[in-house]
């Protein structure tokens, strides 16, 4: 019966590994299921004791065969398939935004609290800060988190 859960045990975690090589999470479930079977065979037939043991043995090599299909996973076919490998030219980014900090602009809608201001010849969506702003008021960046641009009137 010890090598029936020893077996269970190796066959579940390489289970568990192959599904970094074939994905759709089948593999991994029976997997599972062998190692649960180890861990219940250990509790039956070799008591407290010999389920503990199985149990532990079981969460090794669970995690021996998680981390190492995370060492691998970026070279499989799937993992190439996922990963972004460069940068992407025309990305969206909001780091421009940041430049906008302490200039002064036009409220193109009512801001209340949010809308659209232009700034340096953009339209930009805004926040006021704290009251309603009306459209056509002249309106200062006074902080940018993110995407989110908080405005006020000037002082």
């Amino acid at each position: 019966m010890l090598l029936w859960i020893i077996l269970l045990a190796l066959a579940g975690s390489l289970l568990i590994f192959s599904e970094v090589f074939v994905p759709g999470m089948i593999l991994g479930f029976i997997g599972g299921c062998a190692m649960v079977a180890a861990v219940l065979l250990g509790y039956f037939h070799y008591g407290f004791i010999g389920g503990s043991v199985a149990a532990l043995a079981v969460m090794v090599l669970s995690g021996v065969a998680v981390g190492l299909g995370l060492q691998f996973f970026p070279k499989s076919a799937a993992g190439k398939m996922l990963t972004l490998r460069g940068s992407l030219d025309g990305a969206v980014s909001h780091a421009p935004h940041a430049a906008l900090m302490g200039l002064r602009g036009t409220a193109l809608t009512t801001l209340r609290p949010s809308g659209m201001a232009q700034i340096e010849g953009r339209r930009v969506d805004v926040m006021a800060e704290s009251d309603m702003i009306e459209e056509g008021s002249e309106i200062e960046v006074i902080a940018v988190e993110g995407s989110k641009v908080v405005v006020r009137r000037p002082s």
